[in-house]
This record gives structure tokens, C-alpha cells and sequence, in this order.
């Protein structure tokens, strides 16, 4: 699969205003419900926080790509 394929426009948000790593992953999930990609918001971010504990998804500079694997995703994105 190339990344092209997991990438929708209306699920993604540029220039988007946040305060904490909390708000961003709320943005996140919102993003993946809405464009249809997860079933069960709360299942998805429960997935994410528990593997950000495991360790942090963030690159450098301000980027990350917060993910986890879980029964609630419909499709890749």
C-alpha cells in the first residue's frame, strides 16, 4: 500500500490550533470518524493513548503520526 492511498482530504487538518497533545489526538479522532475511517471514537482513542504509552509517535520538529492497530478501524488512514 503507498501512502497516497491513506490519504483523504477530509481527514486531514492543516494549520490546526491546539493547546496539548490531548487536544490534538481529540482532533485526530474526530477527523477519522467523521471521514468514516473508525466506527467507535472512544475505542480508537483509547487504542492511540495506549500506544503513545508505549512510546511517543512524535518525529521531530512539532510532527507525529499518532496511530494504533484496533477492531474499530474500517480502513486504513
Amino acid at each position: 500500500m503507498r501512502i497516497i492511498d491513506l490519504l483523504d482530504a477530509g481527514r486531514i487538518r492543516l494549520h490546526a490550533a491546539a493547546d496539548d497533545k490531548a487536544q490534538v489526538i481529540d482532533l485526530l479522532v474526530d477527523l477519522q470518524y467523521d471521514g468514516g475511517a473508525i466506527a467507535d471514537k472512544a475505542a480508537y482513542k483509547e487504542a492511540i493513548l495506549a500506544r503513545e504509552a508505549q512510546s511517543s509517535t512524535a518525529i521531530e520538529a512539532g510532527v507525529a503520526v499518532p496511530h494504533a492497530k484496533s477492531d474499530c478501524v474500517k480502513k486504513p488512514s
